[in-house]
Formats: C-alpha cells, sequence, structure tokens
C-alpha cells in the first residue's frame, strides 16, 4: 500500500490547486487515488466541485502514478501534461466532504504518453468516467 507516502512526493503540485491526498494503491497498469473535496478549493461552486475541478483531479491522480517510480527512484516528480481528454462523461458534482476514489487504468503507453480510462466515484455515485492521455517529462 502506497497510502502513507506524502502526496507531494510524487506530484509536483502544490496548495491550492492540490486535488489528492492520497495514492492508495499502483503497479504499472494503473492506481487508485483518493481526495476529500474542501470547502476552500479553488474549483468548489455553491458547495459541490465543479466540472474543471474534477478533471484536474483525476489528472492529477495520473501523475500520482507518473511520478511514483521517480519516488521509489528516490527523485523528485517531474511535470506533466493533459495530452487529451476523450469520451468523458461527468455525472455528478460532488459536495464538500466527499471522498472521491479514482481508479486508472493504463490502455496503452508510447514515448512516454500514456492513454489511461479514468473512473471517479464518491461514496456508492459514479462522478465522471472517460479517458485521459498524459504525458510525463523526461526522467
Amino acid at each position: 500500500m502506497t497510502s502513507d507516502i506524502d502526496i507531494r512526493k510524487l506530484i509536483p503540485q502544490r496548495e491550492p490547486i492540490l486535488m489528492v491526498d492520497s495514492l492508495i494503491a499502483y503497479d504499472p497498469d494503473g492506481a487508485r487515488t483518493e481526495f476529500t473535496v474542501p470547502a476552500g478549493n479553488l474549483f468548489v461552486r455553491d458547495g459541490v466541485l465543479a466540472e474543471p475541478g474534477i478533471i484536474e483531479h483525476i489528472a492529477q491522480s495520473a501523475a500520482a502514478w507518473g511520478g511514483y517510480p521517480f519516488f521509489i527512484e528516490g527523485r523528485d516528480p517531474v511535470p506533466g501534461y493533459i495530452g487529451e481528454i476523450k469520451d468523458f462523461s461527468i455525472i455528478a458534482r460532488p459536495a464538500v466532504g466527499s471522498v472521491l476514489k479514482t481508479t486508472l487504468k493504463v490502455l496503452g503507453s508510447a514515448s512516454g504518453t500514456t492513454l489511461m480510462q479514468s473512473i471517479v466515484t464518491a461514496g456508492e455515485q459514479e462522478v465522471a468516467l472517460g479517458r485521459i492521455k498524459i504525458h510525463i517529462g523526461e526522467k
């Protein structure tokens, strides 16, 4: 389990834009993350997390997956970039205090670019799903 690792050792984002609390599970084929939506988050509007915040959470979850191998090597995380958001649906906007649980599955990877399927839930409710293509900077 990886949940005891300080997330800032895995991703380059910092407060106030930090959108992942912990990497719960990692393997080369995917990951699981968690994030509790705080009231003061930049993406919270009228007590719920806005759509761009959900996408940013997924992107940072993917970054945590990409940063874990750097952490194991004793290196700092490197910036990554969203290459594409595709076949994406936001089903619900979670309220402040909701715990987002995100599962990422690698669909393919080449030349530092990875395509992942994402599913975000809050409790029993599906929040979002879709594909994200990320590029993690050079090792």
